[in-house]
């Protein structure tokens, strides 16, 4: 059997419901954690670069700062990486995670999101999702939001927004497959950083 990919106009016919058609709790796990690490990267880049050029000196103490400056660091870049996020939602409709597990976020009526309801949306997911990136806190509202969507609720940054994450044909070797994808990228980053 051959499986059938969707462009845009075909994604905009499916019909949807609230439902069968919403990714899956791990879908969404596995595919946020990959979308979330490649958007840190990318947006620490930018970061790395003008701290070297401002700050010599604190550009050295941070990079030899040990895990609590990890930690720090992470805090700090997390709502510009999910402000990419919702940039690159956009401009390609989903990310590389969702597209992976095969899901779209979309408007409860199945439209494309406007930039100022990703926005919106994304700092809800800031806020009850990664509990502004505090670790401890984060582990909380991490598991509240899990709980809530596997027994059949909608994330509150989502029924706040009126957006939902649909799926199409999902299956569990897509989810493995973005599973796989962010353990590799996970661990060569960590590698690079030794």
């Amino acid at each position: 059997m051959t499986e059938m990919t969707l462009d845009d106009e075909a994604w905009e016919a499916l019909p949807l419901q609230t439902g069968p058609n919403l990714a899956t709790p791990w879908a969404r796990f596995w595919a946020r954690a990959l979308d979330i690490t490649l958007v840190v990267v990318i947006a620490s880049i930018p970061f790395w670069f003008l701290l070297a050029f401002t700050s010599p000196a604190l550009y050295d103490a941070l990079l030899n700062g040990g895990k609590a400056t990890d930690i720090i660091l992470q805090v700090i870049l997390l709502p510009f990486a999910l402000l990419l996020d919702a940039v690159i939602i956009r401009i390609f409709g989903t990310t590389l995670g969702k597209a992976i597990v095969g899901a779209r976020l979309r408007s409860i009526d199945g439209e494309r999101l406007g930039l100022r309801t990703l926005l919106r949306r994304t700092l809800g997911l800031y806020v009850k999702g990664y509990g502004l990136g505090l670790p401890l806190i984060s582990l909380i509202t991490f598991i509240r939001s899990f709980w809530a969507v596997r027994d059949g609720g909608i994330a509150s940054w989502d029924r706040d927004n009126a957006t939902r994450v649909f799926a199409y044909k999902p299956n569990i070797f897509r989810t493995t497959a973005c599973a796989i994808l962010f353990i590799v990228v996970a661990s060569l980053l960590t590698l690079l950083a030794m």
